[in-house]
């Protein structure tokens, strides 16, 4: 009787680990969110292409609603195109984190595990070094507008010079994207899911 019930306790174990753990999503064409920001307008993020190499993306960058993100299938971003889809300097914007380096998410996730960005972006026109130390904290309910998720909840602390801050953000496997991002950065925005569609 002590054996069956241990046993199905390491199952019960095994199942949790098992929900604890998310590979990268496959993303499809028309898969749309709704990310409110501190403004009163929220900003559509869609997938305008999808293919076995990756995602061309609309509205994902913040600093340039109009332009595209080309990533590959873990969501890290290769290039920045204007509406065109032609390659947009990355020295006409504010922050661009283009390369394998920057890897915000790093598939698949699971609790407790840590990684390090060490990678240089362009920052108003000039090449920077950015080091950040990456936890995911917890898998758990994130509340949003949009509903509440299963979200994996993301710590950055961010290291430029002598500048240090935190973020966290929340992806939820479900929604293919991430749901919230809070930060501690003076000059950051925080930002909500409102709606979402994906296939």
């Amino acid at each position: 009787m002590r054996l069956f019930i241990s046993l199905l306790t390491w199952i019960a174990l095994v199942s949790v680990a098992y929900a604890q753990s998310a590979e990268a999503p496959a993303l499809s064409e028309g898969d749309t969110w709704l990310i409110k920001e501190d403004g009163p307008t929220p900003r559509e993020v869609k997938v305008i292409k999808a293919d076995p190499q990756g995602y061309v993306i609309s509205g994902a960058y913040a600093g340039c609603p109009t332009c595209l993100v080309q990533m590959d299938r873990n969501l890290i971003w290769l290039a920045l195109l204007d509406s065109d889809g032609k390659p947009k300097p990355p020295t006409t914007v504010e922050f661009v984190p283009i390369g394998p380096e920057w890897k915000f998410l790093d598939f698949p996730l699971q609790v407790k595990k840590k990684w390090n960005i060490s990678a240089k972006a362009f920052l108003r026109g000039s090449p920077v070094l950015y080091s950040i130390d990456c936890t995911v904290e917890a898998y758990e309910d994130v509340k949003t507008p949009a509903g509440t998720f299963k979200a994996f909840k993301v710590r950055r602390d961010w290291s430029l010079g002598r500048a240090v801050w935190t973020d966290y953000s929340w992806f939820a496997p479900d929604v293919k994207w991430g749901v919230k991002f809070t930060t501690m950065r003076p000059t950051g925005k925080n930002q909500e899911l409102t709606s979402y569609t994906v296939k």
